[in-house]
């Protein structure tokens, strides 16, 4: 839903802007929806799954046992282990959705949407379009994406009994 509603407004913005109308074929407004959909569609599937798999990757780690009945190792400290592991994986999932979100923008031709929207998908003008996203941006990812998902967990336990 978010990258369809994101397609139409860019779309709207763009009509009201641009007088040459790039985007006035249906086939072009199709196309643009189809590739924004991917986009999107990839991009939270990074987030969503890299942040559970980092999380019980994380949390197996932390939660080996100490000895051979199987205590489990830091239960006096297993609130801040949580919290440490939330965070952690939100962060890091935050910067690869980042990370595959500007690669798909490259590689599809959306970043250049607000100019001209004509995506070459062939595969050579693709690997001449990709670039690595900003250092700065990537790093600024962690923290809104890491309270997020400390958020989230947290939120979990108002809405179950």
């Amino acid at each position: 839903i978010h990258g369809l509603a994101s397609t139409v407004m860019e779309q709207q913005q763009q009509q009201q802007g641009n007088s040459n109308g790039l985007l006035s074929s249906s086939s072009s407004m199709i196309r643009y929806m189809a590739l924004n959909t991917i986009h999107h569609g990839m991009a939270h599937a990074m987030l969503f799954g890299s942040y559970e798999t980092i999380k019980r990757a994380i949390l197996g780690v932390w939660t080996t046992t100490d000895d051979s009945i199987g205590t489990p190792a830091h239960t006096n400290n297993s609130r801040t282990y949580h919290l440490l592991t939330f965070g952690l994986a939100g962060g890091l999932a935050g910067q690869g959705q980042h990370l595959v979100s500007h690669v798909l923008e490259e590689a599809f031709g959306l970043s250049e949407f607000s100019s001209t929207y004509s995506p070459k998908l062939d595969p050579s003008s693709v690997w001449r379009r990709l670039t690595l996203p900003p250092l700065r941006p990537l790093l600024l990812a962690f923290p809104p994406s890491a309270i997020g998902f400390i958020a989230f967990e947290y939120g979990k336990q108002f809405g179950t009994p």
